[in-house]
Parts: C-alpha cells; structure tokens; sequence
C-alpha cells in the first residue's frame, strides 16, 4: 500500500470550496484551450483514491485471512491425529515434533553462518555477493562443495572472456609492435623498453608522452613475458 502514495494526485481535490484560484474552464496556458493530460500527469479524484486504497485493503485482509484459515485448520488437524492416539503414542509424537523444531531451528543457525562466512569468501576471493543465492547451505561439507562449483564455473566463463580480450590485446601489439614513432624510429618486440632485457626509463618517458596508447600495449606485452 505504500506505493499507492507515489501516484500524482490533484490537490485542488481536496481544497474547500472558493480555494484557490484555478480556473476549471483555463485552457492552461495551451493553444485552442486545448488540455490533455499525459499519463504520468493522471490525475485521481477522491472517490478515485479511495477505491484504490479500499482494493488494496481488500487484498492485503484476504490474504491475512487465508493464513489464518490455513494455521487453524492445520491446528484442527493435529488435534485430530492427537484424539486417536493413547497416551504413548501423544507422548512419542510431541517428543519427535519438539526434536523437529530443533533441528530446523539448528538447521536455519547453521545457513545463517555458513551465508556469511561465504559471503565474505567471494568478496576476498573477487567473486560477485550475488553468487551466494546459488550455494547449498544444509551443512558445511555441501557448502564448500557447491562453493567450489559455483567458483570453477565463474572462473571457466569469465576466463575464456578475457582470453579473448588479451588474444585481442595481442593481435594489437603484434601489429603496432614495430609502427614508427613520431621521429622516424621503431620498437621492436626485443626493444621494449618495459621488458626486462630493453629496460630503458628514458624511452618510456619518451613514448608515454608522444603515444599514451602505444605505451600501454607495450607494458601489456612485457608483463605477459614475465
């Protein structure tokens, strides 16, 4: 029912008469007096507003009542199983359902934690929260295993996406690798100044100031040789 605040809705509604200074019959400033209202200027009149919060009432109470009819009837049943049992078997039955309770409430502790705790694994792992939703919290051994199932599988789809990126960020080099610079000279694939072999501060100085971009791909290819 709270979004039912949301809607736009004309005040000038709810005045008293002689409030305001609207005129109905004001073409509102339109050509030809001419005035439609768009539909996110829709506006309600009372009677209008108050069916839509009467529908919602509605709702909300036949829901409310059907829960309730759903616990007494589920009431009257255990009332019923109960009648047609002796003594021993009341005792026997109120036993397993309080140890039924406590494993479930044991039960809802353990997914709590172990949600946590794997809450904050993907984070140090730089896996997304959202993975949590897909993981088997009835104990920790099914945890861990579908935890690790869940991260192979990320892995393996995320990976072969940036395969294809740094296959991309190599085809690049491969390409530019040996483009002259601005002042007629080139630098090979065993002249970059990055990598281990070519390590020259000057010439990278050099290159990040006359081609940002061309000194990227150049730190890119000597880190991949590393």
């Amino acid at each position: 029912m709270k979004d039912l605040f949301k809607l736009p809705m004309n005040l000038q509604f709810f005045a008293e008469p002689g409030e305001g200074n609207a005129d109905p019959n004001s073409n509102g400033g339109n050509e030809g007096g001419q005035h439609q209202d768009s539909p996110e200027e829709r506006k309600f009149t009372r009677a209008e507003m108050a069916g839509i919060i009467a529908a919602e009432v509605k709702k909300a109470t036949e829901a409310i009542v059907q829960k309730k009819d759903e616990e007494i009837q589920q009431a009257k049943t255990e009332a019923e199983k109960l009648a047609q049992m002796n003594e021993d078997q009341k005792s026997e039955y109120e036993r397993q359902q309080r140890e039924d309770a406590l494993v479930k409430r044991e039960a809802d502790i353990t997914a709590r934690e172990l949600r946590a705790q794997v809450t904050v694994q993907l984070t140090e792992d730089n896996l997304p929260v959202e993975l949590v939703d897909l993981l088997n919290f009835s104990d920790a051994d099914s945890c861990n295993d579908s935890y690790q199932k869940v991260k192979d599988a990320f892995a393996k789809a995320t990976g072969s996406f940036e395969e294809a990126v740094q296959t991309a960020v190599n085809k690049k080099l491969a390409e530019t690798v040996d483009t002259p610079l601005g002042n007629g000279q080139s630098t090979s694939s065993n002249n970059n100044p990055w990598s281990k072999e070519s390590f020259n501060l000057t010439e990278q100085g050099r290159i990040l100031t006359e081609d940002p971009e061309r000194a990227k791909l150049l730190m890119q290819q000597a880190k991949n040789k590393k």
